[in-house]
């Protein structure tokens, strides 16, 4: 080559650069592109001042540069666009509002080499292809009933880390590196989960640590491709020598579970069945949904991603615990009440150890594992806080950022796991270290099982303190996790051992001592703290259980009502165990269910929400927390939102056309008897079958198992309030509980399989189920089959009982009432007409019945205690100091009958609501308040008003007898009525030409 070419490719060059930058000013002034920063150059565009601190981990540079220009910037890596995005509500936007926009990534020439040509989870373009992966990873091997499955390998070896931590100090101080120690451990566990057995090849995990190096210094070659033009490819050399070795470790590892499947050594031999075994034997059933590239990189993703992060996580914790000396003894001691000294911590116990999985929050959020998530990219032109955002551009999501936002957190730098029972980060994006949306990441749950027993065991069993007397070095690593600089090294001795056994005689006189000093310190603190007041009579060990029993006919809300009225509306007793706050004035509910919402947003865990719930995961029961907000979110947006509804109305008509079908038919022009509380029970279970799952059931078993579950929920309590009847062997009431569980379980999970083999094929009727289904295939991990089961159970067993019993009370009254009753026919008539029936869209004109409705709920609340509350941190009402831990009753009954809030109030007087009665605070809310109330509310009242609408509509009612209807009330989680409403009835002559044609 000649002087001259290089000089003619040097011009051109130069004049090219030139012209692209000049274009890039001109399109940034006409669009309206986020702000950027100053000095852009040609080809490398901003990546000098992002690597002007070589030190300096990428996403402090990016939170540096986020506070001076802005918290949503537009810059250049090189050729690349990118949007870095450093506020909580540009992140809501972009993975929420364009959240199908930016589920791509980025084509990086680590994910071509390290992620099998980006094939694996972690880096698929979004498409069929990566939602298949998802649901791969959610449903088959990710899933709750997996990882409990798995629960014994991760015992094992957190025990296998504790037995070499004690041999090696017996019983005096010893010096440990934690880092190694954390590794192996998620190293170990992973690869007995994933392949059945543990890898004690060092060359795998240098793979590992090799693989993430890499990913980071791939870097400038990703964003100024020009580079390898100079012959500048080690990086991408060594990036090409780790792939092909890591496919062949991947594929003899394949092979060789294959060999072993074959040779049925897997049941014979091993005794765990692992991830790569449930793998092949669903490649078996659909080859071409399991090839073995599939396969090979989730096992990649798996081991990378669980070691790594999980492992650092901990790391973190450690230190951060050992620089907060009084937030590890905190934690020692909820251990220890919890679980004691007899046994190590297991995963059954990590749901009650609140305070840990606190910790755990805190550090994830002082160092998020992922501190700016795995990049995303925009696959079209979409606006974010009002800026156009180009296809194509890369988006990094700076949760180090956020989570450290001094706008969003108390003390933001500071280590203090307590604020998450103060409710922050529960709003909104402030706490999303596992990402959000599609691309969130589906071991979540693995990974905070994994860190919590870990972390639990090492707190329970060993003191830990600083190798000197300087706080542990907090500095942070580069790459593409947060690591520590400097690897932690500690001091720890093992605890001394407690008593093991104890003989009979002694532990009865040591529970007996128990006992009274328990009472004899209780009655101390009662004088110490400004308590709410009581009733007389408390016994040990059962408390005031006795007094709620002394009128045994009498329903559990009448006798708290009584006794309300006699001591006071707000009263601290004690069922058994349990402190339970009884409030029966609305000052006390507003500042329970509004000042202190968060606090009481919890569920008390009792027996039965255990095992009739799904262990407390389903929408009524579960813990206020991320899970249950995402419960609610599907509830409130993807199922019961208003066109929801709207769109089932043909399935609520129908129902109630069959209905009033099948009472013509048995009266035609003549009076006729019928016993309402059997047709409304199956009407309303019909309604929400077909709405529900998309068909009738006509099993009688299935209506036999929701009153069944109804009725243990109550006859449960005792052993829920005092546990130590279990000793003794009562225990009957647990047995029912669980074969009923387990049913259950089998019903709903064979309701979910017939309907994804159905969908399929052409489906009748789109039913809540298909929603559900057609959801779980876009992000399998927010919907797996566990929630789906749980939300049919709720929608199915909530929506059948409370609205036929209203609806059986409603009636009655009316009848009671004939004036009230020709008042809504009237209005009726005069709205609707003759010439057809009631439908939905007439029921916002027909404001009598819907003040009839109210009047029934005010009298005759479906639940007149709602759900009981629990409080998760220590509060005050109304002056009174109440612990945490204190189930919250809120008689609604009882409030919505005080005479100094209602006129006339035993009387039934629908025009109420018309002259402003119960318009005022909390005086009627019949479906609760605040965050944990009714989600179905909108449903229930359009089936119930379009139900007793047609009813009115069409018939002429009478009582059978001369005495007025009996309103004696039953017993139970909802208010039913004691007697079964038997009436007459006759079609209206009016009604006649409707009624034939149906």
């Amino acid at each position: 080559m000649t002087p001259l070419y290089y000089f003619i490719t040097l011009l051109l060059t130069i004049t090219l650069l030139v012209l692209l930058s000049g274009h890039r000013r001109r399109r940034r002034r006409r669009l309206n592109l986020p702000p950027t920063i100053p000095n852009s150059l040609p080809i490398i565009g901003h990546l000098h001042r992002i690597f002007r601190q070589p030190k300096q981990p990428l996403h402090r540079t990016l939170t540096s540069l986020s506070s001076t220009y802005g918290p949503i910037l537009h810059l250049h890596f090189g050729s690349r666009p990118v949007l870095i995005v450093s506020s909580p509500s540009a992140a809501e936007e972009c993975l929420t509002t364009n959240d199908i926009i930016f589920a791509n990534r980025p084509l990086l020439l680590s994910s071509k080499y390290l992620g099998f040509n980006n094939s694996i989870l972690g880096a698929a373009p979004y498409g069929p292809y990566w939602r298949n992966l998802r649901r791969i990873a959610t449903i088959e091997l990710l899933s709750t009933s997996r990882i409990v499955s798995l629960a014994r390998i991760r015992a094992d070896e957190t025990r296998s880390l504790l037995r070499s931590l004690f041999s090696t100090a017996a019983d005096r101080w010893n010096r440990a590196e934690m880092k190694t120690n954390l590794k192996n451990l998620a190293l170990n566990t992973m690869m007995r989960m994933v392949d059945g057995e543990k890898y004690y090849d060092e060359r795998f995990w240098l793979m590992v640590e090799e693989a993430f190096k890499l990913s980071g210094n791939s870097s400038v070659e990703d964003f100024v491709p020009w580079v390898s033009w100079f012959g500048v490819v080690a990086t991408k050399r060594r990036m090409m020598r780790l792939g092909k070795e890591l496919d062949e470790r991947f594929q003899k590892m394949v092979d060789e579970r294959r060999r072993k499947r074959r040779r049925s050594v897997v049941e014979e031999e091993v005794d765990e069945k692992s991830l790569v075994d449930v793998m092949l034997a669903l490649q078996e059933e659909e080859p071409e949904g399991y090839t073995d590239e599939i396969i090979k990189g989730i096992l990649w993703v798996l081991i990378a991603a669980g070691t790594d992060s999980s492992s650092g996580t901990m790391e973190w914790a450690l230190s951060l615990l050992l620089n907060h000396p009084k937030t590890l003894q905190k934690a020692r001691d909820e251990i220890d009440f919890h679980v004691g000294c007899d046994r190590l911590i297991t995963d059954s116990d990590l749901p009650q150890l609140h305070y840990l999985q606190n910790i755990i929050k805190e550090t994830l959020r002082l160092y998020p594992a992922g501190p700016l998530l795995v990049p995303h990219y925009s696959s079209a032109d979409c606006t974010v806080e009002g800026y156009n955002i180009p296809s194509g551009t890369m988006l990094l999501i700076n949760v180090y950022a956020i989570q450290r936002d001094p706008k969003l957190w108390k003390e933001a730098e500071s280590f203090r796991p307590e604020r998450f029972d103060e409710g922050e980060g529960s709003e909104g994006f402030q706490f999303f270290p596992f990402g959000s949306g599609r691309r969130k990441c589906p071991g979540e749950v693995m990974a905070n099982r994994m860190m919590g027993l870990t972390l639990g065991a090492l707190v329970q069993c060993f003191e830990w303190e600083r190798v000197g007397e300087e706080m542990v070095d907090l500095t942070e690593g580069e790459g593409l996790t947060l690591p520590k600089l400097f690897s932690l090294e500690v001091k720890y001795k093992p605890r001394e051992k407690q008593m093991e056994t104890t003989p009979h005689s002694y532990f009865t006189a040591l529970l007996i001592i128990t006992f009274l000093l328990l009472f004899y310190v209780r009655r101390r603190r009662c004088h110490h703290l400004n308590l709410p007041p009581t009733i007389p009579g408390f016994l040990p060990i059962i408390g005031h259980l006795h007094l709620l029993r002394r009128r045994p006919n009498q329903p559990f809300h009448r006798t708290l009502a009584f006794l309300s009225s006699t001591y006071g509306p707000i009263l601290l007793l004690r069922f058994g165990s349990r402190p339970a706050l009884i409030v029966s004035s609305t000052s006390a509910v507003e500042e329970c269910l509004t000042t202190n919402d968060i606090i009481f947003a919890d569920r008390s865990l009792l027996i039965s929400t255990k095992y009739l719930a799904f262990n407390n995961s389903i929408l009524v029961t579960a813990p206020y927390g991320p899970h249950w907000r995402n419960l609610r979110r599907i509830a409130t947006i993807e199922l019961l939102s208003t066109s929801r509804i709207n769109s089932l109305a043909r399935i609520r008509a129908n129902e109630i056309q069959s209905l009033v079908h099948s009472l013509f038919s048995t009266a035609a022009d003549q009076w006729n008897r019928a016993e309402m509380k059997t047709k409304l029970k199956k009407l309303t279970f019909n309604i929400m079958m077909r709405m529900v799952v998309g068909g009738k059931y006509n099993e009688e078993r299935f209506c036999t198992m929701i009153e069944e579950a109804f009725s243990l929920s109550v006859s449960s309590c005792v052993e829920d309030f005092v546990p130590c009847v279990s000793w003794l062997g009562l225990v009957g009431t647990k047995r029912r509980l669980m074969r009923l569980g387990k049913e259950v379980d089998e019903r709903f999970q064979n309701m979910v399989d017939e309907r994804r083999r159905r969908r399929r094929r052409a489906v009748e009727e789109k039913a809540l189920i298909d929603v559900m289904l057609a959801l779980q295939q876009e992000e399998p991990e927010r919907y797996s089959d566990e929630i789906i089961k749980g939300m049919l159970w709720v929608l199915i067993a909530g929506g059948t009982d409370t609205s036929s019993g209203t609806m059986e009370w409603a009636l009655s009254l009316l009848l009671n009432h004939p004036k009230t009753l020709h008042n809504a026919r009237d209005e009726i008539d005069f709205h609707v007409g003759h010439d057809r029936l009631i439908t939905d869209s007439d029921l916002p004109h027909l404001h009598y019945l819907q003040n009839i409705i109210k009047e029934t709920l005010r009298l005759y609340p479906a639940g007149p205690l709602l759900i009981p509350h629990q409080s998760s941190a220590d509060c005050t009402v109304e002056g009174y100091n109440i612990a945490g831990g204190t189930m919250l009753l809120i008689n609604v009954y009882a409030i919505q009958r005080d005479p100094k809030l209602w006129k006339e109030v035993e009387s039934f007087k629908p025009e109420r609501f018309d002259e402003g009665e119960g318009s005022e605070g909390f005086q009627f809310f019949p479906f609760g308040s605040g965050r944990r109330k009714c989600p179905g509310e909108v449903m229930a009242n359009r089936m119930m008003g379009l139900t007793l609408g047609a009813l009115v509509q069409c018939f002429e009612w009478e009582r059978v007898g001369e005495e007025l209807v009996d309103l004696t009330e039953g017993e139970g989680l909802s208010l039913s009525k004691l007697f079964p409403l038997e009436l007459k009835y006759k079609p209206r002559e009016v009604m006649m030409n409707v009624l034939s044609q149906l």
